[in-house]
Formats: C-alpha cells, sequence, structure tokens
C-alpha cells in the first residue's frame, strides 16, 4: 500500500517534469521569436512599456498561433472538395452573401480568441519575466540560456495550473472551435 502511494507519487513527478520540459521546448521557439520582434519593436524612438510590448507580442503570436489551429482544416476542407469535384451551379454558394460575410466572421472570432487567450498567458509572462530577472541577477548566464530557464519555470507554471485544473484545454479548446 505504502509503495504503490510512494510508485504513485515518484511516477506522477515523473510525468509533471517530462511534460514540462517536452512543453518547453515550443514554447521557447516562440520566445526566441518574440525577443527577437521586442528587440525590433524596442528601438524606434516611441518607447512603449514593457506590459504593452508583452501584450502585443502574445497577442501577436497567439494569433498566428489560432489562425493556423482555426483556418487550416477549413483550407485544407476546401481543397479536398475541389479535388473530389465541384458544386452544381444551383446549389453553389454565392460569394458576396454568403462564403464573405462568414469569413469575416471567423476572422474577427479569431481576433477575439487571441485576445481572450493574450490575456491568460499574461501571468506566464510575468512569471517568465520575473525568473528571468531574478536567474539573471544571482548567476549570470547567458541571455539565451536564462530565457530557456525562465521559459521552462513558466511552462512548469502552467502545466502545475493545467494538472490542478484539468478542464482548461478542454475549455480552450472549445473556445476556439465552438464558442
Amino acid at each position: 500500500m505504502v509503495l504503490d502511494l510512494l510508485s504513485n507519487i515518484a511516477f506522477s513527478t515523473t510525468s509533471f517534469l517530462w511534460l514540462g520540459f517536452i512543453s518547453s521546448i515550443p514554447v521557447f521557439a516562440l520566445v526566441l521569436i518574440a525577443w527577437l520582434a521586442n528587440k525590433i519593436i524596442s528601438k524606434p524612438r516611441k518607447k512603449y512599456s514593457w506590459l504593452a510590448r508583452c501584450f502585443a507580442l502574445s497577442y501577436i503570436i497567439i494569433l498566428c498561433i489560432v489562425a493556423f489551429a482555426y483556418f487550416a482544416p477549413l483550407i485544407s476542407a476546401g481543397q479536398q472538395a475541389a479535388a473530389i469535384g465541384s458544386e452544381p451551379g444551383d446549389v453553389a454558394q454565392d460569394f458576396l452573401t454568403e462564403t464573405l460575410p462568414e469569413w469575416a466572421f471567423y476572422i474577427v472570432r479569431a481576433f477575439a480568441i487571441a485576445f481572450a487567450l493574450a490575456l491568460l498567458i499574461m501571468p506566464l509572462a510575468l512569471v517568465g519575466e520575473f525568473a528571468n530577472e531574478a536567474i539573471g541577477k544571482k548567476f549570470r548566464p547567458h541571455k539565451a540560456l536564462c530565457a530557456y530557464a525562465a521559459t521552462l519555470l513558466a511552462t512548469f507554471a502552467a502545466v502545475a495550473v493545467i494538472m490542478l485544473f484539468p478542464g482548461i484545454p478542454a475549455g480552450i479548446i472549445y473556445l476556439v472551435y465552438f464558442a
């Protein structure tokens, strides 16, 4: 009985660490893209606050992810329908009255969903920035290593929140595809 409890704790901890590590790799790639974009944004004479730049970059990255996740199946379905054959003329949709407003609604919806998800990501960005500052001051590693450590800690925080509230991924999927 005690060994089962200890093995469950050991496997849960190992699973948590592995999931956090694997999840941090694509997140770090996005952080590097945002880091380069932040250097470009901060160069002009207008100085924006860190919070505004972070939100804007998070919004743009999440908008790209949401647009890909939402529009890729629609575009591939349209390509498959074109390969099968075309619709008869009496059944074909009128582009200006049916298709264009529907796609405009989808685009506005993608912008709104990206805004909501960017707001949800901001606490994790603050955790990552705090970890980046703390690690940078205490250990003085290379900037990329410091950024990866901060990303890893923020990803661990995200995985911990998802493990505590397992309905979050389902809610985000519902928000992106069905809300």
